[in-house]
């Protein structure tokens, strides 16, 4: 694949720029020569807005992934994901968590979050790759919001076959970056992750 372009979003405390960090080490080790990223944060806090970006292979030269690029979306919340819908490709994939964390936003505001299926049917009649994982409901999640990040990722890896980094570049990525108390930890969510089944396809 000569580009490959991954935008990450999620709330503060959801580990969104670790699984970036993840994602470009991998690409790295998968072969792609340039590897370029950056990231937007909203408040600066645990449940601000962050949006990361990943973008790997020829012709890759700003961080930002484009509007209409991006060939995967991952939604580590689920209103995040939603947020950055313009930036997905008419063949992308649209691949979110069903976690719903409010953000201060929203909260000030007093917005309520819409019904789900609602949106996605909706989402469904534009994009032809939309899905939606339980990344919380898990064995190994063990209450942490941060371990929903590799869940997540290990859920893509194994259903989607056109994914262009494998599954020995992405374990030995996470135990390259991660402190070393929370390396089996990471494994086990990545592991769980590729045994789930979409809620959504």
């Amino acid at each position: 694949m000569d580009k490959y372009e991954i935008l990450v979003a999620g709330v503060g405390g959801q580990g969104v720029i670790f699984i970036s960090n993840v994602l470009g080490y991998a690409a790295q080790r998968a072969g792609y020569k340039r590897v370029v990223g950056g990231e937007i944060h909203g408040l600066a806090q645990r449940g601000g807005s962050v949006a990361s970006y990943v973008r790997f292979g020829e012709g890759v030269y700003g961080p930002i992934v484009p509007l209409g690029c991006a060939d995967i979306i991952i939604g580590l919340e689920f209103m995040e994901g939603l947020r950055h819908i313009n930036r997905l490709s008419k063949n992308g994939a649209l691949v979110l968590s069903n976690v719903r964390v409010p953000t201060m936003g929203m909260m000030v505001n007093n917005l309520a979050y819409p019904n789900s299926l609602n949106v996605l049917s909706k989402l469904q009649t534009l994009f032809d790759r939309v899905f939606l994982f339980e990344s919380r409901n898990t064995p190994c999640h063990f209450g942490s919001l941060g371990l929903e990040n590799m869940i997540l990722l290990g859920a893509i890896v194994n259903h989607f076959l056109d994914f262009p980094i494998g599954e020995e570049d992405i374990q030995e990525s996470i135990k390259t970056l991660t402190k070393k108390n929370m390396v089996e930890r990471n494994l086990e969510a990545f592991q769980a992750g590729m045994k789930l089944r979409p809620l959504i396809t």
